[in-house]
């Protein structure tokens, strides 16, 4: 947008808040002595309201534009008292707005049919009784956090709902909840939209997205950003100008009018970068280098630690197989049951070499396929009560099949048992990633029980994860506590082959279609008998 200094102050105080009560007050002032501000002021925010509240509803909006438009009462919406004090200024200020385009005309008229609707009292046909308040909606995530410097108030694993941002000094790593990473650095303001989306109001900001993720959107006051399967970064200045450079793939950069619509597009290949210069309405390409950004910024990924004693308590429960991932020889995981089932692994499935601690399995590569794979004939594993105990180590949360019995031959193609991670499974009421797992009833296919887990999981942290069998009762555990229970009956499973981190065993299938996991294994376990909810929780413990 094209806006003087104090313009911006104020539409920044009016969607942010929180500014200091003198400069408030200074905002305030100038509001009162200059007629023209007012106008002009009123005129910005009845046309944006108009857009973004049918765009990405927000109460704030959908109040204002209300006072200015539809001249409702105010006491009706709910308002920050700096926000009362501005609308009560410029209520009476009926801006005379320019010819708004096609679609902002159908955004202010969407708006006008809903707002008295959500905005007013609802009424019963009896006058004196008032309907019924409708129940809050469930909690909405759509990141979580990965790492920060130690400014930044909240910790890793911590679920973030959408909302503004912002860090004065230092940097903040957050996932989005289908794996896009952005660290932002500080000084900034950022408003998270979606999972796919996040507005910079200002600072720096570097974006990774991983496959499978294409179409990330990165918006800003005077320019946009849609991945096209790449790396890239954004600095947006106070002022509006800006940024932006693609280290890995491409992306479009768009430039924006006053009222948020696209005026030209460039496309940006790897080493690209570009200058947004809105009060020339200019995008224009500029040299620069990688170290003008920010790195993506985390944590060392963690090193699973466990007690001495971890592999003999394994031995002690009389697994059918136990796996360490501390070596692959002839392409097979050292089982430590004598003449135990062949775990094997394909791909790019590796051993990670993780120095002062445990080793585990990597399956981290994206191409090729990677994943580790047993054959049933030599010894049945899933008959009646059994129990899978494993460590996971999530790089993104996504949904990753984790153990998986399949049979896919000549007669019968299906998946019997799935056992995996699954992101925002909004049937279960969990808005993030959680634990899921699914019996199949044969030769259908078509019919079986669906077990959720709903406690939130964290990326590049170690989980435990188990589930039982017992008759017909399936019971999932995450670190060492249950989290989902449902009685599956009877239903025997039908499988001929089991994947360790991937859905099935066919390598021309795109790592999102089978489930692949992008993390690592350790510590895997199969036992003939329904664990005690003691032992799993003995299996359970690290020193993390």
């Amino acid at each position: 947008m094209i806006l003087d200094t104090t313009l911006a102050k104020l539409l920044e105080a009016w969607q942010d808040g929180g500014l200091p009560e003198a400069e408030e007050a200074q905002l305030l002032r100038l509001l009162d002595s200059d007629a023209d501000l007012r106008h002009r002021f009123a005129g910005q925010i009845a046309m944006m309201g108009a857009v973004r509240a049918a765009a990405e509803p927000n109460p704030r909006w959908l109040a204002l534009f209300d006072v200015l438009e539809c001249a409702g009462d105010a006491a009706t919406a709910e308002v920050l008292s700096f926000e009362d004090l501005t609308m009560k200024r410029i209520a009476p200020t009926r801006p005379r707005h320019k010819r708004p385009s096609v679609w902002a005309l159908a955004a202010a008229f969407t708006l006008l049919l809903t707002g008295p609707f959500w905005l007013k009292p609802r009424w019963s046909n009896d006058p004196g009784k008032s309907a019924a308040v409708p129940a809050a909606p469930p909690i909405s995530f759509v990141a979580v956090v990965v790492g920060s410097s130690p400014e930044e108030g909240r910790a890793a694993g911590t679920y973030l709902q959408p909302g503004v941002i912002s860090q004065a000094a230092g940097w903040l790593t957050l996932q989005t909840l289908n794996g896009v990473s952005v660290t932002l650095d500080a000084p900034y303001r950022a408003q998270l939209l979606d999972h796919e989306s996040i507005r910079l109001d200002r600072g720096r900001a570097r974006v990774h997205v991983p496959q499978g993720a294409e179409g990330f959107r990165l918006d800003s006051p005077a320019f946009d950003v849609v991945d096209l399967g790449t790396e890239f970064a954004a600095n947006v200045n106070s002022d509006g100008t800006g940024t932006c450079r693609v280290f890995e793939g491409k992306a479009d950069v768009s430039l924006l009018d006053s009222i948020g619509e696209v005026k030209s597009t460039r496309r940006l290949t790897a080493n690209e970068s570009v200058r947004v210069t809105p009060s020339k309405q200019d995008l224009r390409a500029i040299k620069e280098d990688n170290g003008d950004y920010p790195e993506i910024k985390q944590p060392p990924r963690p090193t699973l630690a466990l007690p001495p004693s971890y592999a003999a308590e394994v031995m002690g429960m009389g697994p059918l197989g136990y796996w360490r991932f501390e070596e692959i020889r002839n392409h097979e995981v050292t089982d430590e049951v004598a003449n135990g089932p062949r775990l094997q692994a394909a791909g790019a499935a590796a051993i990670a070499n993780e120095s002062g601690g445990n080793h585990s399995g990597e399956l981290a590569a994206l191409n090729p396929v990677a994943f580790f794979h047993m054959t049933s004939h030599t010894r049945e594993m899933l008959v009646g009560d059994f129990s899978i105990s494993m460590f996971a180590q999530f790089d993104w949360l996504q949904n990753f099949a984790l153990f998986t019995a399949t049979r896919f031959d000549n007669e019968v193609e299906g998946n019997s048992f799935i056992l995996q991670s699954y992101a925002s499974f909004r049937r279960s009421g969990l808005n993030g990633t959680g634990l899921h797992a699914v019996l199949y009833d044969p030769p259908a296919w078509d019919g079986g029980v669906e077990v959720y887990g709903n406690t939130l999981l964290r990326p590049l942290f170690w989980h435990h994860i188990a589930a039982t069998r017992k008759g017909n009762q399936l019971t999932l555990y995450l670190d060492g506590i249950p989290v989902g229970r449902e009685s599956v009956r009877s239903m025997s499973l039908d499988y001929r082959e089991i994947f360790v981190g991937r859905l099935n065993g066919n390598a021309d299938q795109p790592r999102s279609a089978a489930r692949g996991l992008v993390g690592h294994i350790d510590e895997l376990a199969v036992f003939p008998r329904s664990l005690t909810e003691q032992e799993v929780r003995l299996l359970a413990v690290t020193k993390q």
